[in-house]
C-alpha cells in the first residue's frame, strides 16, 4: 500500500483530465491551478500593473503609450496600467490564433483546450553521436537536429535546440534560424539574441 507521504506527493501532482471529444478522439487538460488560483493571480497582476507598472526604455513606445491614455513617467521610462485598460486589451485579443506553418499540415492553433510540444532550445553543447564526447555544437548540429524536429509527429514546433558555435557568436542566432527554415517545415522558433541580427532573421522570414 502506498504511504500517506506519497500519496500527498502524488496529489499535489498537475491534475490531468481526459473526457471524449464529439469526434470520438481523447482530449487531455492539464489542470495546474484551480480556478481560485488562478483568479487570486489575476488580481495580484492588476495591482502589481497598477502600482508598479513596468519599465519600457524605448521613447517611441513611451510616447505611444502615453498618447493612448496609458500613465507614464518618462523621467524612470515607468508605465502603469488602469485595471480597467487592462481588461479591456484582454476582452480584444482573439479567442483562437493560428500558427501558420511553411507547410499548411503543421499548421498550429492555438484554441481552448488544444496541447502543443517543442523540444527545449538553446544548447551550446552536445554529445557527439560518433566518440560519444560532448562537445560545442555547430551549424551541422542545427541542421541535423532540425530534420530530426521535423520527423517527430510528437513535437509540432521547431525550437533553435542548439547555438551553432562555428559562427560568429554575434550572429548565431541568424545562422541557426537559417539552418532551421532550410530544413523543416513545421514553425520555426527563432529567437534573437541581440538587436545586430534581428533586421537579418526578419528577412530570412520574408517569403
Amino acid at each position: 500500500m502506498p504511504t500517506t507521504e506519497t500519496m500527498e506527493k502524488f496529489m499535489s501532482f498537475p491534475k490531468i483530465t481526459a473526457y471524449t471529444h464529439v469526434h470520438s478522439k481523447v482530449k487531455i487538460m492539464l489542470e495546474f491551478l484551480s480556478s481560485h488560483q488562478i483568479k487570486k493571480i489575476h488580481s495580484a497582476s492588476l495591482k502589481i500593473l497598477e502600482d508598479v507598472g513596468v519599465v519600457v526604455y524605448e521613447d517611441s513606445f513611451l510616447k505611444f503609450l502615453a498618447e493612448s491614455g496609458v500613465n507614464v513617467d518618462f523621467d524612470k521610462k515607468s508605465v502603469r496600467f488602469s485595471p480597467s485598460l487592462v481588461m479591456e486589451c484582454i476582452k480584444k485579443t482573439p479567442k483562437r490564433v493560428m500558427l501558420y506553418a511553411r507547410d499548411p499540415k503543421h499548421d498550429v492553433e492555438l484554441d481552448d483546450g488544444k496541447i502543443y510540444a517543442h523540444a527545449v532550445g538553446g544548447a551550446a553543447a552536445v554529445v557527439d553521436l560518433d566518440s560519444g564526447e560532448v562537445r560545442p555544437s555547430t551549424r551541422k548540429d542545427v541542421a541535423d537536429l532540425t530534420r530530426i524536429i521535423d520527423a517527430l509527429p510528437n513535437l509540432h514546433l521547431c525550437t533553435m535546440i542548439v547555438l551553432p558555435s562555428d559562427v560568429p557568436e554575434q550572429v548565431h542566432d541568424v545562422y541557426c534560424m537559417a539552418e532551421q527554415i532550410q530544413n523543416t517545415g513545421k514553425n520555426v522558433d527563432a529567437t534573437p539574441l541581440s538587436d545586430k541580427g534581428f533586421p537579418y532573421m526578419v528577412e530570412l522570414a520574408q517569403p
